[in-house]
């Protein structure tokens, strides 16, 4: 599925008060491309009624994600409130998505729905890291993906001992993003 963002939308989440770069934000065309390409596979293949996401950003992901699978219901968390300026961006024009301002340990003591598909892009530390991956296998989630593996030697160390730890997840990797599909 080749997605056609709009580019006025993508303009306007680019605006976005946020210096941490993005999912659309990449030097390199190609591999903004493999990127995408990669979550929107594994997005048609998970069909997600629900998706969680750790660190909001400029909301690109939640923008793929509603091109995506177009009725989604998506939950994002970040403690940069700046981040909300983009989820109203897409709030506006029709994507189901609320935002959280805090830090995602602080949001999972509080939830517990069901998700079926986690985003994980939040803190980059090993701790926070491995402790997001950790609350998404608690709440059972099917996929989780996570970005800047192979940029971020704490995010590569929090995947490695989250692997040796939930066993019921098997991996798959590409471009910098592992995902997780629970067996």
């Amino acid at each position: 599925m080749l997605i056609n963002f709009d580019p006025i939308i993508v303009q306007r989440l680019k605006s976005v008060p946020i210096k941490e770069w993005g999912l659309l934000d990449n030097f390199n065309e190609y591999e903004t491309t493999n990127q995408v390409q990669f979550l929107t596979d594994k997005l048609i293949e998970a069909q997600p009624q629900k998706i969680l996401e750790i660190g909001t950003n400029h909301s690109y992901f939640v923008y793929l994600a509603s091109c995506v699978i177009p009725n989604v219901k998506i939950d994002t968390v970040d403690i940069d409130n700046n981040a909300s300026i983009g989820v109203n961006i897409l709030k506006n024009i029709g994507v189901n998505v609320t935002f959280h301002n805090k830090k995602s340990s602080e949001f999972f003591k509080g939830f517990n729905r069901a998700v079926d598909f986690a985003w994980v892009d939040g803190s980059h530390t090993h701790e926070d890291c491995l402790q997001d991956l950790l609350s998404c296998a608690e709440l059972k989630i099917l996929t989780i993906c996570v970005d800047d593996v192979r940029s971020n030697k704490d995010v590569l160390k929090a995947v490695f001992d989250f692997y040796r730890a939930a066993t019921d997840y098997k991996v798959t990797d590409h471009r910098g993003i592992i995902c997780f599909k629970k067996t």
